[in-house]
């Protein structure tokens, strides 16, 4: 999510600024960073929705399944843009929103939600890493 996208463009940056010859081409490095990447945008992402919106709208008592399906449409919302014609993936991403909504709810915390989250980045990143 944002955090992914800023850590690119960052990067852009600074191979448009030094080239690409400082770019180690190890394998293992690159899995790392993919794995680093894919940790740190959950993370992020669950501090934002789950840990900002969905405790806000539960302080001012906002219905329960609305304030859960609510956050979980606006997580698939924010990955709109990645996947513009896959609306399976998209309805996807809005149930592991659901299901992060309701694990932080039941359990009244982010641990589960993170846990959630991770795994079914670094699934996706295995995947995606899979066709390339």
């Amino acid at each position: 999510g944002t955090g992914l996208i800023s850590g690119f463009l960052l990067a852009v940056f600074f191979i448009g600024l030094q080239g690409t010859k400082y770019i180690p081409v190890d394998p293992s490095f690159t899995y790392t960073a993919i794995i680093a990447a894919a940790i740190q945008a959950s993370i992020a992402e669950e501090l934002l929705i789950r840990g900002y919106l969905l405790s806000y709208l539960r302080k001012y008592e906002c219905n329960l399944i609305f304030s859960i399906m609510f956050q979980a449409l606006i997580f698939a919302f924010l990955h709109y843009s990645l996947y513009l014609n896959n609306w399976i993936a998209l309805l996807i991403i809005f149930l592991n929103g659901a299901t992060a909504g309701y694990l932080t709810w039941k359990n009244n915390n982010l641990v589960s939600a993170f846990a959630l989250h991770i795994v079914f980045n670094l699934m996706a990143a295995g995947w995606w890493w899979a066709k390339v």
